[in-house]
């Protein structure tokens, strides 16, 4: 009985197992499958991303070639607008300034790539400057005042750093005009202290220390200019006499030489006394704030309005007001000088032409102070 039940049992082991056999290989046929649709799908994708990769390089090539000509066609424009340094073959340039000639290499305006006199005598625009009678390009600016323009760039063929030739007081104003127009202003360099004073002061570029007792003035080397560079401020880094003044900042008609630069008695000049106010030989009158003292860490700022002929004071970058210039004291005032004057040894000030723009005073409807 035992070995019959044990033998009808056999057949049935083995269906069972035959059965999953047969499911084990349908599962491996089904994976397989989807094994291929996934290696197909991937095959499918790749090459998908295959021609997107290629469109996207064939785009950006013909970006990049786009970009490049337009490069180019700039830098062609730039260059027909520019007399470049290297023109030394460029020819020489027959000017007439309201009737005055001046002839000038076309290579003195390759010190000056960017400046907008530069950019007349390029290849883009000479030929919009009129002609005289005689085929001279014609300017119409003040002769004198260019004279000094041509004298500066044909000394910068020697030296890139020449400094500008003096101008006197009465064409000053005209001169730092032109430049302006002509922006040339970023050549012809910052403004600074004077190293050449003939005082005890101290000074190294426009830093100006006090050695010794006893008031000492000097001046800036250059005038202060009609537009942006009309102002400009002093830093306080020490002052050793805080409490009672020591400190002077303002303006005069010319650099201040001999006897003058021991004394707060200047000609034709206005000044800040730190601790008093305005004073000065040329001071009309004022709404300026009186009893400001200059201690370590303050900023006195002076802008000159040249259409008012007026002087316009700040106090740590705040307006604290206006001050007029006499009437017989303009004349001799067409160029004007930063003045510093220090009193005691140990006071230490940091001068800064053109400064940094500030509120200034209220104006009327008219745009007047």
């Amino acid at each position: 009985m035992e070995e019959a039940g044990a033998g009808a049992e056999d057949p049935a082991v083995e269906a069972a197992v035959r059965r999953l056999a047969a499911s084990v290989e349908a599962e491996r046929e089904r994976l397989r499958a989807a094994g291929r649709r996934g290696a197909e799908e991937a095959a499918r994708l790749a090459a998908e991303l295959g021609q997107l990769r290629a469109r996207a390089e064939e785009s950006c090539r013909a970006e990049r070639a786009k970009i490049e000509e337009e490069w180019a066609r700039l830098w062609a424009l730039q260059q027909q607008m520019t007399v470049p340094r290297a023109s030394a073959g460029a020819g020489v340039l027959r000017i007439s300034c309201c009737g005055r000639e001046f002839s000038m290499p076309r290579a003195f305006l390759g010190s000056v790539e960017g400046s907008y006199l530069n950019h007349m005598f390029s290849d883009a625009f000479i030929h919009s400057i009129p002609r005289d009678s005689e085929g001279r390009l014609f300017l119409d600016f003040n002769p004198d005042c260019f004279a000094f323009i041509v004298d500066w760039l044909s000394r910068r063929q020697g030296r890139s750093d020449a400094p500008f030739p003096p101008v006197p007081p009465e064409q000053q104003l005209g001169v730092d005009t032109l430049l302006e127009a002509l922006h040339l202003m970023p050549f012809v360099g910052a403004n600074r202290v004077s190293p050449t004073h003939g005082t005890s002061l101290a000074v190294l570029g426009s830093d100006v220390r006090a050695t010794l007792d006893g008031w000492q003035v000097v001046a800036a080397e250059r005038p202060l200019g009609p537009l942006g560079a009309s102002r400009f401020e002093v830093h306080v880094a020490a002052n050793t006499d805080s409490e009672q003044g020591g400190l002077a900042v303002g303006v005069c008609g010319r650099v201040p030489v001999g006897a003058e630069t021991c004394s707060l008695h200047l000609q034709h000049a206005v000044l800040y006394v730190s601790g008093n106010g305005p004073v000065g030989s040329a001071l009309a009158g004022h709404n300026v704030q009186k009893g400001i003292r200059l201690a370590e860490g303050d900023v006195l700022g002076v802008k000159y309005d040249f259409g008012t002929r007026t002087v316009q004071w700040y106090y740590n970058r705040a307006f604290v007001g206006t001050s007029s210039i006499k009437a017989e004291s303009q004349e001799h005032m067409l160029a004007l000088y930063p003045v510093l004057a220090l009193r005691c040894r140990g006071q230490h000030v940091r001068a800064e032409f053109g400064g940094v723009p500030a509120k200034g005073p209220p104006q009327d409807d008219r745009g007047r102070p």
